[in-house]
């Protein structure tokens, strides 16, 4: 096929990427203050994952510690996107209870984000759908104590994640509304 185009490498990946389908008030943006953008993204990244190290990396005990323990027989349904640190707990979680899960990422102007506002009401990620319990639900932390309470034997203590999700996201909230469009320019 002669349309196919191959890359080699990050930066040739994302020059494609940028060059296709950024417009021109994003693609103007002088390079210092893509930099600044690009070094934010990335210590919030490793802030990320720092803060989670080793969470989803393997099946927690109390999914595997007993054959009886109740299993999803349909896969659930997640709409999420990317950057987003609350749909990131929610996919750990997932992950780390083995559960099969449908991934639908609803970042803005993706088609996905209407049919989610049509099912929900609101664009709102993490989404949660569990077609096995007609079970429909936002937010991450909701969504991560349905889980363990319906497919889990227990909810595994962490007493830094949870004083982390309570007290310093919180902090951080106006953070993290001052920087979004910085990451989303507007058009």
């Amino acid at each position: 096929n002669e349309d196919l185009i191959t890359f080699s490498g990050e930066e040739a990946i994302l020059r494609f990427l940028d060059e296709s389908f950024l417009e021109d008030s994003v693609a103007s943006v002088d390079e210092k203050e893509k930099d600044i953008v690009y070094y934010l993204q990335l210590a919030g990244a490793y802030l990320a994952g720092w803060m989670r190290v080793g969470r989803g990396s393997q099946v927690s005990p109390c999914v595997t510690s007993s054959p009886t323990v109740k299993r999803p027989e349909k896969p659930l349904l997640l709409y999420n996107y990317e950057g987003n640190q609350f749909c990131r707990l929610v996919r750990e979680v997932l992950t780390e209870m083995d559960i099969v899960y449908e991934l639908r990422s609803a970042g803005k102007e993706s088609p996905r984000r209407s049919e989610l506002s049509k099912i929900s009401g609101a664009t709102q990620c993490p989404y949660l759908i569990d077609p096995n319990t007609g079970i429909s639900m936002p937010e991450s932390k909701d969504i991560i104590q349905y889980l363990y309470q319906t497919y889990g034997l227990w909810t595994p203590p962490s007493e830094l994640l949870e004083w982390t999700s309570n007290n310093v996201m919180g902090l951080l909230k106006p953070v993290f509304k001052f920087m979004a469009p910085l990451f989303h320019p507007k058009h």
